[in-house]
């Protein structure tokens, strides 16, 4: 595997690496653990309104088996991003459809906060404004490696695109032991949801 992806974008070549170089945020309580309707959190990011959290381990068998359908997961409880190996908006995907669906269903929805996320690929652009969704390939570059590495899969999905050409679309994934890579929308992968809590409502779920 090459030690970096070069993705390509409105014509500009950005380079990612796959050792994790970029410097850390090391505000106080960033990357603290957080329990939130039953389930553990991180804290990637707050500000004076909002928190916002990445699961500390990837969805297990027993939620992945209560929110996707079961030919959208193999013998291994990892998912499918897309059933079209050409589709590869976020908007459009598997992934997206259950975490707004049932996997919301078992969070306090009241508690949450929209989140707004805009996608480009080949100079087209895709908006969606989800309460569950996945992490992006900034916020990706911007965690320390311990958060990486602490998911218990192999490797786990990104909402961003990698690429898309002669029909197959790729996304974005990280491998736990902290680099990126891309797995074709077809293929499977863990996941690891994202939300965004309202700071004046902090609290467990009851």
């Amino acid at each position: 595997m090459n030690d970096k992806i070069t993705i390509t974008k409105d014509g500009v070549d950005t380079i990612y690496v796959r050792e994790d170089k970029i410097m850390q945020n090391t505000g106080v309580g960033l990357y603290r653990d957080f329990k939130f309707c039953g389930l553990d959190w991180q804290v990637i990011d707050e500000d004076a309104e909002t928190t916002t959290l990445l699961a500390k381990f990837c969805l297990n068998k027993e939620i992945i088996k209560e929110v996707f359908a079961s030919d959208e997961y193999d013998s291994d409880y990892d998912v499918k991003f897309s059933d079209n190996s050409s589709e590869w908006r976020w908007k459009n995907s598997i992934i997206r459809k259950r975490l707004n669906d049932k996997f919301l269903k078992m969070l306090n929805k009241e508690q949450l906060v929209p989140m707004t996320t805009t996608i480009w690929l080949n100079g087209e652009s895709s908006t969606t404004k989800d309460y569950v969704r996945l992490l992006t390939l900034d916020e990706i570059q911007r965690l320390p490696k311990s958060v990486k590495e602490s998911k218990a899969q192999y490797y786990f999905w990104s909402l961003s695109p990698y690429r898309f050409s002669s029909g197959y679309a790729g996304v974005f994934i990280v491998y736990t032991p902290g680099y990126l890579s891309y797995n074709d929308v077809s293929g499977s992968g863990a996941v690891a949801p994202v939300i965004k809590l309202k700071n004046c409502t902090l609290k467990k779920c009851e």
